[in-house]
């Protein structure tokens, strides 16, 4: 978790950064108005590190013992396993797409307005 945190936190820190300083100054004295404004921003960058995490192949393979990895790990064993065996590998991809999507349906109208939120004065 903390490999996670140390190489998310540089874009967390970025991202927002840009978001704030796009507020007026009037706006970030008032937490209670500054915070509802940064909904769509804080929803980005939370959409963005969960896919990050989620897609990172990287640490699975080097961190995660084999009765614990993850499912791109077990597909890519089933890969190397079972190569022409194609309905199991798509049906394997499908469901490690699932919750990635779930994800970004739920959050959709909040990703839109976080990634065009700087681009218009």
């Amino acid at each position: 978790m903390l490999f996670h945190v140390a190489f998310g936190l540089p874009f967390a820190v970025f991202l927002l950064r840009n978001f704030f300083t796009g507020i007026p100054r009037d706006l970030i004295g008032l937490a209670a108005v500054a915070v509802p404004v940064a909904k769509p921003a804080i929803a980005s960058l939370t959409i963005f590190q969960f896919l990050r995490v989620w897609n990172d192949m990287l640490v699975a393979l080097v961190i995660a013992d084999q009765d614990s990895a993850p499912i791109t790990v077990a597909l890519r064993a089933q890969l190397r396993q079972f190569g022409t065996n194609i309905d199991l590998l798509a049906t394997g991809a499908f469901l490690s797409m699932i919750v990635p999507l779930a994800v970004f349906l739920v959050f959709q109208k909040y990703f839109v307005q976080g990634v065009l939120a700087g681009s218009t004065k």
